[in-house]
């Protein structure tokens, strides 16, 4: 055989290959490997080759089809949120269209791997509607914000607009998510030092020096809190209360119980604390004086 006609053979046979559909092309290799047994060894071979290629494309297969369904679930809500936002609210049945959607997106990014690139678009698109706070669908949003978020690219790009928001809540969940989230003590500290006025911000460094281990701050932390704080205290004179409780000092009770009688503080559920005080250590004289008092903000 000529050299032309050898290429024009192997011409026509790659030709013939590619009109092949797939189950014509699985009998001519199981033909093949019944006639050459040693071309196992060959095929194994190439697929060990191929094998992290084959891997990539599927990957890549997989987080295209995430993120196609991603988006496919984020438009068909984010029509109607924008209505619902320019208009403040619409119907119900658009309504129910709305969170079905964010739904079945909701279950996608808690089940399936979605790349961050796509997590922060989605991000962006997102939040432009959540910050215009007229839709009514702002708390579904942000839960889905904390579900979507999950390495430290994505909980930062978050963060950043949270703290660009003109929401003080807002700024405050950033400043959650610094010290939940991220555990960045130090940055966390720096930020909720710098705006430490409500019973509420008092509240939140009390627990984060529970969670370290740091119960000395935390007792002086609430301590502080009860005498400084704005608003409602009611979450540090129930933990402080609890504490001189399971100490069995009875004094620093009484005088936690009167400083919130003082300052008109959850005044009936303080006097039953120390009223349950009493009667388990089995002074019923001081219980009863404790439950008459309580009866008076009923």
């Amino acid at each position: 055989m000529t050299e032309d006609n050898a290429q024009f053979e192997t011409f026509s046979l790659r030709e013939h290959l590619r009109t092949l559909n797939s189950a014509y092309l699985c009998n001519l290799i199981d033909t093949l490997l019944e006639k050459k047994p040693e071309l196992h060894r060959v095929a194994l071979d190439w697929f060990n080759k191929i094998q992290d290629s084959l891997q990539e494309d599927m990957e890549h297969e997989r987080l295209s089809r995430n993120e196609g369904l991603l988006f496919n679930y984020w438009e068909g809500a984010r029509d109607i949120i924008s209505e619902f936002n320019r208009l403040g609210g619409g119907p119900d049945e658009q309504e129910e269209e709305a969170y079905d959607n964010l739904d079945r997106l909701s279950e996608l990014v808690k089940e399936e791997e979605i790349s961050t690139s796509a997590k922060l678009e989605f991000l962006d698109e997102a939040f432009d509607e959540y910050k215009i706070g007229n839709s009514g669908f702002e708390d579904r949003l942000m839960e889905i914000f904390f579900e979507i978020c999950q390495t430290r690219e994505e909980w930062e790009h978050l963060i950043e607009k949270l703290e660009k928001s003109r929401s003080e809540w807002d700024k405050e969940r950033a400043m959650k998510i610094r010290k939940d989230k991220l555990h960045d003590d130090e940055v966390y500290l720096k930020e909720r030092m710098s705006k430490l006025s409500s019973g509420r911000d008092y509240w939140d460094l009390v627990k984060f020096y529970m969670d370290r281990g740091n119960s000395e701050k935390a007792l002086e932390t609430a301590e502080e809190g009860i005498l400084k704080a704005e608003g409602n205290c009611s979450d540090l004179f129930e933990y402080l209360s609890d504490h001189f409780a399971k100490k069995r000092d009875t004094a620093n009770l009484e005088r936690i119980v009167n400083t919130a009688l003082a300052q008109k503080s959850d005044m009936k559920k303080m006097l039953d604390r120390l009223f349950e005080y009493y009667k388990s250590k089995g002074d019923y004289e001081k219980a009863r004086d404790a439950l008459l008092r309580s009866f008076e903000f009923i």
